[in-house]
Protein backbone atom coordinates (compact mmCIF):
# COMPACT_ATOMS: atom_id res chain seq x y z
CA UNK A 1 0.00 0.00 0.00
CA UNK A 2 1.47 3.48 -0.91
CA UNK A 3 0.49 5.45 1.47
CA UNK A 4 2.14 9.18 3.26
CA UNK A 5 2.84 9.06 6.81
CA UNK A 6 -0.54 11.66 7.03
CA UNK A 7 -2.47 8.91 5.54
CA UNK A 8 -1.47 6.76 7.92
CA UNK A 9 -1.96 8.75 11.12
CA UNK A 10 -5.26 10.23 10.24
CA UNK A 11 -6.76 6.78 9.26
CA UNK A 12 -5.72 5.65 12.68
CA UNK A 13 -7.17 8.28 14.50
CA UNK A 14 -10.45 7.77 12.00
CA UNK A 15 -10.82 4.46 13.24
CA UNK A 16 -10.70 5.52 16.73
CA UNK A 17 -13.50 7.63 16.14
CA UNK A 18 -15.63 5.25 14.59
CA UNK A 19 -15.30 3.13 17.72
CA UNK A 20 -16.21 5.76 19.92
CA UNK A 21 -19.16 6.71 17.38
CA UNK A 22 -20.82 3.19 17.61
CA UNK A 23 -20.46 2.98 21.37
CA UNK A 24 -21.99 6.83 22.12
CA UNK A 25 -24.86 6.28 19.47
CA UNK A 26 -25.51 3.17 19.08
CA UNK A 27 -28.92 3.41 17.88
CA UNK A 28 -28.07 5.59 15.20
CA UNK A 29 -25.49 3.17 13.81
CA UNK A 30 -28.02 0.55 13.81
CA UNK A 31 -30.71 2.39 12.13
CA UNK A 32 -27.94 2.88 9.87
CA UNK A 33 -27.59 -0.31 9.14
CA UNK A 34 -31.32 -1.52 9.18
CA UNK A 35 -31.84 1.73 6.29
CA UNK A 36 -28.74 0.23 4.83
CA UNK A 37 -29.92 -2.95 4.05
CA UNK A 38 -33.76 -1.61 3.02
CA UNK A 39 -31.65 0.42 0.36
CA UNK A 40 -29.62 -2.83 -1.27
CA UNK A 41 -33.34 -4.65 -0.99
CA UNK A 42 -34.63 -1.97 -2.93
CA UNK A 43 -31.56 -2.15 -5.46
CA UNK A 44 -31.99 -6.04 -5.93
CA UNK A 45 -35.58 -5.46 -6.72
CA UNK A 46 -35.67 -3.01 -9.21
CA UNK A 47 -33.03 -5.21 -10.81
CA UNK A 48 -35.59 -5.99 -13.24
CA UNK A 49 -36.28 -4.23 -17.09
CA UNK A 50 -38.91 -1.85 -16.81
CA UNK A 51 -41.70 -1.81 -19.73
CA UNK A 52 -41.34 1.65 -21.81
CA UNK A 53 -40.48 3.40 -19.02
CA UNK A 54 -41.25 7.36 -19.59
CA UNK A 55 -38.52 10.26 -19.84
CA UNK A 56 -39.10 11.35 -16.49
CA UNK A 57 -39.16 7.91 -14.94
CA UNK A 58 -35.32 7.14 -16.63
CA UNK A 59 -34.58 10.33 -15.57
CA UNK A 60 -34.90 9.52 -11.81
CA UNK A 61 -33.86 5.77 -12.37
CA UNK A 62 -30.35 7.10 -13.87
CA UNK A 63 -30.11 9.47 -10.31
CA UNK A 64 -30.57 6.51 -8.08
CA UNK A 65 -27.71 4.68 -8.46
CA UNK A 66 -25.04 7.78 -7.42
CA UNK A 67 -27.57 8.89 -4.50
CA UNK A 68 -27.22 5.28 -2.93
CA UNK A 69 -23.56 5.19 -3.43
CA UNK A 70 -23.33 8.37 -1.56
CA UNK A 71 -25.17 6.69 1.44
CA UNK A 72 -22.26 4.35 2.22
CA UNK A 73 -19.65 7.40 1.15
CA UNK A 74 -21.18 10.16 3.72
CA UNK A 75 -22.04 7.56 6.68
CA UNK A 76 -18.20 6.42 6.44
CA UNK A 77 -16.85 10.21 6.92
CA UNK A 78 -19.62 10.80 9.52
CA UNK A 79 -18.36 7.65 11.76
CA UNK A 80 -14.97 8.26 11.45
CA UNK A 81 -14.91 12.06 12.64
CA UNK A 82 -14.70 13.75 9.03
CA UNK A 83 -17.46 15.90 9.94
CA UNK A 84 -16.69 19.08 7.67
CA UNK A 85 -16.40 16.70 4.34
CA UNK A 86 -19.87 15.06 5.14
CA UNK A 87 -21.44 18.33 5.49
CA UNK A 88 -20.39 18.83 1.73
CA UNK A 89 -22.11 15.30 0.64
CA UNK A 90 -25.00 15.44 2.77
CA UNK A 91 -25.61 18.85 1.01
CA UNK A 92 -25.08 17.53 -2.83
CA UNK A 93 -27.33 14.63 -1.96
CA UNK A 94 -30.21 16.73 -0.99
CA UNK A 95 -29.73 18.63 -3.53
CA UNK A 96 -29.73 15.06 -6.09
CA UNK A 97 -32.79 13.78 -3.88
CA UNK A 98 -34.34 17.40 -4.87
CA UNK A 99 -34.08 16.84 -8.57
CA UNK A 100 -35.48 13.36 -8.14
CA UNK A 101 -38.56 15.41 -6.35
CA UNK A 102 -38.99 17.93 -9.58
CA UNK A 103 -38.42 15.74 -12.09
CA UNK A 104 -41.19 13.37 -9.91
CA UNK A 105 -43.68 16.09 -9.78
CA UNK A 106 -43.36 17.71 -12.77
CA UNK A 107 -41.27 20.69 -12.05
CA UNK A 108 -38.46 19.94 -13.39
CA UNK A 109 -37.85 22.14 -17.00
CA UNK A 110 -34.57 21.66 -17.90
CA UNK A 111 -31.25 23.37 -17.43
CA UNK A 112 -28.33 23.38 -14.84
CA UNK A 113 -30.21 25.70 -12.08
CA UNK A 114 -29.54 24.05 -8.76
CA UNK A 115 -32.86 22.14 -7.83
CA UNK A 116 -35.35 23.60 -5.24
CA UNK A 117 -34.51 22.00 -1.97
CA UNK A 118 -37.52 23.75 -0.59
CA UNK A 119 -39.42 20.38 -2.38
CA UNK A 120 -37.66 18.44 0.22
CA UNK A 121 -39.78 16.66 3.32
CA UNK A 122 -38.35 14.83 6.53
CA UNK A 123 -36.82 17.81 7.94
CA UNK A 124 -34.25 18.21 4.83
CA UNK A 125 -35.24 21.16 3.42
CA UNK A 126 -34.56 23.05 6.74
CA UNK A 127 -31.48 21.54 7.82
CA UNK A 128 -30.07 22.63 3.90
CA UNK A 129 -29.18 26.39 4.91
CA UNK A 130 -26.98 25.37 7.99
CA UNK A 131 -24.93 22.88 5.88
CA UNK A 132 -24.42 25.24 2.93
CA UNK A 133 -23.00 27.72 5.58
CA UNK A 134 -20.40 24.84 6.41
CA UNK A 135 -19.70 23.80 3.27
CA UNK A 136 -19.12 27.11 1.94
CA UNK A 137 -17.02 28.21 4.75
CA UNK A 138 -19.06 31.17 5.64
CA UNK A 139 -19.22 30.36 9.37
CA UNK A 140 -15.91 30.66 10.71
CA UNK A 141 -16.28 30.35 14.41
CA UNK A 142 -18.76 26.63 13.46
CA UNK A 143 -15.82 25.49 11.34
CA UNK A 144 -13.10 25.58 14.28
CA UNK A 145 -15.28 23.30 15.99
CA UNK A 146 -14.31 20.58 13.86
CA UNK A 147 -10.40 21.17 13.83
CA UNK A 148 -10.23 22.15 17.86
CA UNK A 149 -7.51 19.76 19.59
CA UNK A 150 -8.28 18.02 22.49
CA UNK A 151 -4.92 19.44 23.73
CA UNK A 152 -6.21 23.05 24.17
CA UNK A 153 -8.88 25.95 22.53
CA UNK A 154 -5.54 27.66 20.31
CA UNK A 155 -4.70 24.48 18.75
CA UNK A 156 -6.02 22.81 15.75
CA UNK A 157 -5.63 19.39 14.70
CA UNK A 158 -5.85 17.38 11.39
CA UNK A 159 -6.75 14.52 12.86
CA UNK A 160 -10.25 13.33 13.27
CA UNK A 161 -11.94 13.25 16.62
CA UNK A 162 -15.27 12.64 18.10
CA UNK A 163 -17.35 15.67 18.22
CA UNK A 164 -20.53 16.03 19.96
CA UNK A 165 -23.18 17.13 18.41
CA UNK A 166 -22.11 17.13 15.03
CA UNK A 167 -21.79 13.90 15.48
CA UNK A 168 -25.32 12.78 16.34
CA UNK A 169 -26.92 16.01 14.03
CA UNK A 170 -25.18 14.31 11.04
CA UNK A 171 -26.16 11.19 11.50
CA UNK A 172 -29.70 12.35 11.84
CA UNK A 173 -29.45 14.29 9.04
CA UNK A 174 -28.24 11.46 7.01
CA UNK A 175 -30.73 8.81 8.02
CA UNK A 176 -33.71 11.42 6.92
CA UNK A 177 -31.79 11.40 3.60
CA UNK A 178 -32.07 7.56 3.44
CA UNK A 179 -35.52 7.81 4.52
CA UNK A 180 -36.26 10.05 1.34
CA UNK A 181 -34.38 8.49 -0.82
CA UNK A 182 -35.90 5.40 -0.09
CA UNK A 183 -39.37 6.36 -0.34
CA UNK A 184 -38.45 8.03 -3.46
CA UNK A 185 -37.05 4.85 -4.54
CA UNK A 186 -40.43 3.50 -3.58
CA UNK A 187 -42.90 5.53 -5.43
CA UNK A 188 -40.40 4.74 -8.59
CA UNK A 189 -40.88 1.21 -8.26
CA UNK A 190 -44.50 1.17 -7.55
CA UNK A 191 -45.01 3.49 -11.32
CA UNK A 192 -42.73 0.55 -13.03
CA UNK A 193 -43.61 -2.68 -11.80
CA UNK A 194 -47.56 -2.69 -11.39
CA UNK A 195 -48.95 -5.86 -9.83
CA UNK A 196 -45.59 -6.68 -8.46
CA UNK A 197 -45.26 -7.55 -4.72
CA UNK A 198 -43.02 -4.58 -3.58
CA UNK A 199 -41.48 -4.39 -0.02
CA UNK A 200 -43.59 -2.49 2.32
CA UNK A 201 -41.32 0.18 2.88
CA UNK A 202 -43.11 1.94 5.60
CA UNK A 203 -43.70 -0.63 7.59
CA UNK A 204 -39.56 -1.36 7.41
CA UNK A 205 -39.11 2.79 8.02
CA UNK A 206 -41.07 2.60 11.04
CA UNK A 207 -38.37 1.81 13.62
CA UNK A 208 -35.90 4.49 12.36
CA UNK A 209 -38.69 6.85 12.00
CA UNK A 210 -38.94 6.39 16.00
CA UNK A 211 -35.76 6.57 16.47
CA UNK A 212 -35.54 9.68 14.86
CA UNK A 213 -38.04 11.18 17.07
CA UNK A 214 -36.71 10.14 20.16
CA UNK A 215 -33.49 11.78 19.15
CA UNK A 216 -35.85 14.44 18.67
CA UNK A 217 -34.09 15.56 15.05
CA UNK A 218 -38.43 15.03 14.27
CA UNK A 219 -41.83 15.95 16.12
CA UNK A 220 -43.42 13.13 15.98
CA UNK A 221 -46.21 13.07 13.10
CA UNK A 222 -49.41 11.12 11.85
CA UNK A 223 -48.74 8.11 9.40
CA UNK A 224 -48.52 9.04 5.76
CA UNK A 225 -47.53 12.65 6.52
CA UNK A 226 -43.85 13.89 5.64
CA UNK A 227 -42.50 16.68 7.53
Amino acid sequence: MIDSTLDNAIREAAARVRIETDGKLQRLRESHRSVGDLLLRLVQQGAFEASSPTEGQFQRMSLMPGLIQSVSVSNDLIVSGFYWSAVAVLRQQMEAVARVVEIRTGKYKGGTKTSDVALLSYGLAQNYGRLSELAHTSRGELLADFVQSPAGEEVATCKPYYRDPWAKDLLCIHLAHCFALAHEIDLLHRELYIGRNLIKVDEELYPIKRVLVDEKFWKDFPEGKQE
